[in-house]
């Protein structure tokens, strides 16, 4: 009798248990779907909480224990808590193993690492947990290729990688998520794959023209220096020391190391195939200059078909003009290229750098032809791109009084009239000025 007393008393205690689960689940359930349906409106602090709240109580249940806390970590990585998403995914690694979440859990965690922190060692510990506890989960096939040579698994990456370089068949618009991922697979090639010498040397080059179309110049140079010692039996060299050259010259400015980079290979490589090119480099600096600046202007406003302008092309020309201006500050063609240089900046959104040139034209080149522009587009900068009213009223009121009969002078007094107001509010004033001419 007392057997079956037991039993009961272990039945009763077995349902009583089910339903508080399912009442559990009901609240989760609830908090899941108002967060989904309205994630502005909602706390996911509450959904944490109950889920924390429900591992606590059924802390033998280890299937819904994982599927919450990876829940969980799943939500922080949608909300961009990369460091609290992987600190879930481990804990259900550690904690909740036997969960059929514990291997997507795991594979969340490696790609947390291997994007967001760039840790090899978590990534392979990771990977390690699926294929030790998982290896018939559709997860292993990823972490089985994690544990593949370097070489092929790296070039693999690669490979898949370029093909989601640009935006658009032109390849005039990077995919900038890719370029982050793709550089640090270009340089991991370079330091783990050691009996491919020119497929490093290779990658390398490739790395440093992605940094300079991302206009990271400096770390583009500092990728191609020092690779002949890293590198010697490489036949490509010659090739990453003529970009370093490109680089040098064209978007750091450093003419004297550019012509440093170009003897350096002439001497070590006398028979180098693009020889002429390097040659270019050790050229008088006004040969130099007006050259590329002929070479740059073809190329970026030769093409009227073109939609989108080149922003590294447009940065190597807006030096180009400060080269020369440098070089030649009493030329006449100076104060043009200097103003030039001035749009070129705007265009491409480099706003400090046109004010900055149109200041130097303004105040060097007062006679030129140029000036009164300038002294206007500053005042525009700083009303349109810098919000700053008072300074743009100040460069407004002189620009008036120094060309009051300039073309732009008019210009110049609608912009003062209207300076902070919204296109709304300048509209009703010229409509209140409309109602007050047609009542004389």
């Amino acid at each position: 009798m007392r057997f079956y007393i037991f039993l009961f008393i272990v039945s009763i205690s077995f349902l009583a248990c089910n339903s508080e689960k399912k009442e559990f689940a009901k609240v989760i359930a609830d908090l899941e779907a108002q967060l989904e349906s309205s994630p502005a409106n909602s706390s996911a602090g509450d959904l944490f909480s109950k889920y924390d709240e429900y591992i606590n109580k059924f802390p033998n249940d280890k299937e819904w224990g994982g599927r919450y806390k990876y829940r969980a970590a799943s939500l922080q990585f949608a909300a961009r808590n990369y460091k609290q998403a992987a600190d879930a995914c481990k804990e259900v690694m550690d904690k909740f193993s036997t969960s059929s979440a514990a291997p997507n859990a795991a594979l969340l965690r490696a790609s947390i690492y291997e994007d967001k922190f760039n840790s090899e060692a978590e990534v392979r510990t990771s990977y390690q947990f699926i294929v030790d506890n998982y290896p018939n989960h559709e997860a292993a096939e990823k972490a089985n290729f994690f544990f593949k040579p370097p070489k092929e698994r790296l070039g693999i990456e690669i490979a898949d990688l370029e093909k989601d370089l640009y935006l658009d068949e032109g390849k005039t618009r990077l995919n900038n998520q890719v370029v982050a991922k793709l550089i640090r697979k270009y340089r991991d090639y370079s330091q783990k794959v050691n009996d491919d010498p020119n497929g490093c040397v290779s990658n390398l080059i490739k790395a440093s023209d992605l940094l300079a179309k991302s206009s990271n110049f400096a770390a583009s140079a500092q990728v191609l220096e020092g690779l002949e010692e890293r590198f010697a039996t490489a036949t490509n060299l010659p090739d990453a020391m003529l970009q370093l050259a490109e680089v040098q010259e064209e978007d750091l400015g450093d003419s004297e190391a550019a012509t440093k980079t170009a003897n350096q290979l002439l001497e070590k490589y006398p028979n180098y195939k693009r020889a002429e090119e390097v040659k270019f480099y050790l050229k008088p600096a006004n040969e130099k200059v007006n050259n590329r600046i002929a070479l740059l202007e073809e190329k970026i406003y030769g093409d009227s078909l073109a939609t989108r302008i080149d922003v590294r092309l447009a940065n190597r020309l807006v030096k180009k003009y400060e080269q020369f201006a440098k070089l030649n500050p009493k030329d006449s063609k100076t104060p043009d290229y200097l103003f030039k240089g001035g749009e070129l900046a705007q265009s491409t959104k480099n706003f400090s750098k046109a004010l900055e040139l149109w200041q130097e034209v303004h105040n060097n080149y007062k006679s030129s032809k140029r000036a009164p522009q300038s002294l206007f587009l500053q005042g525009y900068l700083y009303e349109n791109e810098f919000r700053d009213l008072k300074k743009a009223e100040e460069t407004y009121k002189a620009f008036i009084k120094k060309y009051p009969t300039n073309g732009f002078a008019d210009d110049a007094k609608f912009s003062l009239d209207n300076l902070g107001k919204t296109p709304d509010e300048i509209i009703k004033s010229f409509d209140e000025k409309a109602k007050a001419n047609a009542g004389k």
